[in-house]
């Protein structure tokens, strides 16, 4: 076994690092609107693997196997860097000098992803040991397919934790309380309903399932059929979870995020050594669930020290300040569905900024911002006869005025049109050429099909 595990690794350990690089910028395609080159990468990834596999395992055994691995995260990376390479959009790659201050946060950042790897290892040794110890081949032969089929199972609450990730950082950078608190809810209340289907198919579906993978009336199939039913009750837990502790990384709270990213795996281990000599190895096919339930209670109780106080509101749960967010009285929303609304908004504008004690020509610069900008979402965005377009800004008055742009439609980058200058036609785009001028901060990004732009200006503009 040593000898298989050593010729593996050394085919393996060169992709460690394009593996490492596939992940980061799988995560990161939804803010270019690219999700079709991560779909091609995955595939590639999966087809490149299969062909290494059977090519290379003939001539070089186990090590081939490993080396199939690496060659297949070196062609999911050579479909997914040229994405990153094109300036127009959102995140590219580009020339800098090194800066070691980033270096350093990018490392804390990326912290929680070490030690949940520290915390795998530790799982892993110690649950192998366990069921080698008291179950023998069969029970480690089990918790291999568990582990394969969680690979895909936990795709699932995983890809909503990402994807809430995603849309939550916007909303945590933009300080829009309402709208994070709204994700978070929407996240769980659909992430939960799909998550409690899924595991109540792999319940229902667990004889077809262990036969997937053993011969029906041995006594490995029975304990497969088992796990099958016991082993995925942990993924409706594991959604609340990973919302929670991406709600916590999002902030940077990273010492109870670093925490709960080493104990949700390590302890599945422990737990297992601790309850299977006593209770059998069924409660090695429960320590997922186990874990998360724990995990959880430890963050309530992290939140019952924080508030000083039993409070199970989303906000308590994310572990929002009480100042997070513009007050309901500084701020002002608008849905716009035409141009007449567009016009509207731009007289409500005005006047909320005056009302909160702006000077008569920014509130008019606001006022014109919306208008122009909006109008251009319309005449540009917007398909005719299609009903399911919706635009809405939403205005931030406080030290210095915000006003976020958002909608559904085509991708619409205001700044390129700006940069299409035509001396011989000068009125074109003068409108967005007005808005840039007046604007102290003009930003743009598309995140899984949503255009949002941020205009900020001073109170002495």
């Amino acid at each position: 076994t040593r000898f298989y595990l050593s010729e593996y690794m050394a085919g393996y350990v060169p992709g460690i690092l394009p593996q490492t690089l596939c992940a980061l910028l799988m995560s990161l395609v939804s803010f270019n609107n690219d999700m079709r080159r991560s779909y091609y990468s995955t595939g590639v990834m999966i087809v490149v693997n299969a062909l290494g596999d059977w090519f290379l395992s003939r001539p070089m055994g186990i090590r081939g196997i490993g080396l199939a691995s690496t060659i297949s995260y070196l062609a999911a990376f050579a479909v997914l860097l040229p994405g990153f390479l094109k300036k127009d959009k959102a995140l590219h790659l580009e020339k800098c000098r090194v800066d070691m201050g980033l270096i350093l946060q990018a490392a804390r950042r990326g912290l929680p992803s070490l030690m949940f790897a520290i915390g795998l290892i530790i799982k892993n040794y110690l649950m192998n040991y366990t069921l080698n110890t008291w179950t023998g081949d069969n029970g480690v032969a089990v918790m291999s397919v568990l582990a394969s089929v969680c690979a895909v199972a936990g795709a699932f609450p995983s890809g909503f934790s990402n994807a809430y990730m995603a849309l939550a950082g916007l909303y945590y950078g933009e300080e829009d309380r309402s709208s994070l608190l709204t994700l978070l809810r929407t996240a769980l209340r659909i992430g939960l309903a799909v998550c409690i289907v899924l595991t109540a198919v792999i319940m229902a579906a667990s004889s077809p399932l262990a036969s997937l993978f053993f011969e029906k009336g041995q006594e490995i199939w029975e304990m497969g059929r088992v796990m099958f039913i016991l082993g995925f009750l942990f993924i409706p837990l594991n959604l609340l979870f990973n919302l929670l502790l991406r709600s916590y990384q999002m902030q940077g709270r990273m010492k109870l995020v670093n925490v709960l990213s080493t104990a949700e795996t390590a302890l599945i281990g422990i737990l297992a050594l601790l309850t299977v000599p006593r209770f059998g190895v069924e409660s090695a096919w429960l320590a997922n669930t186990w874990v998360d339930v724990l995990c959880i209670a430890l963050v309530l109780v992290s939140v019952f020290m924080w508030r000083r106080r039993v409070d199970m509101s989303a906000a308590a749960l994310m572990k929002l300040p009480d100042g997070f967010g513009a007050a309901p009285e500084e701020c002002a929303e608008f849905s716009i569905r035409s141009t007449e609304d567009a016009i509207d908004a731009s007289k409500a504008v005005i006047e909320f900024c005056k009302a909160r004690g702006t000077d008569g020509r920014t509130a008019s610069y606001a006022g014109l911002c919306v208008e122009e900008m909006a109008t251009n979402v319309l005449q540009h965005g917007f398909e005719k006869g299609h009903g399911a377009y919706s635009a809405d800004v939403r205005i931030v008055c406080r030290d210095e005025l915000t006003i976020r742009i958002r909608d559904n439609c085509r991708e619409f980058d205001p700044r390129k049109r700006m940069a299409l200058f035509e001396p011989e036609r000068p009125e074109k785009n003068i409108g967005i050429r007005l808005v840039a001028g007046l604007a102290d901060r003009m930003d743009y990004y598309n995140t899984a099909g949503v255009n949002t732009l941020l205009i900020k200006l001073s109170s002495g503009s």
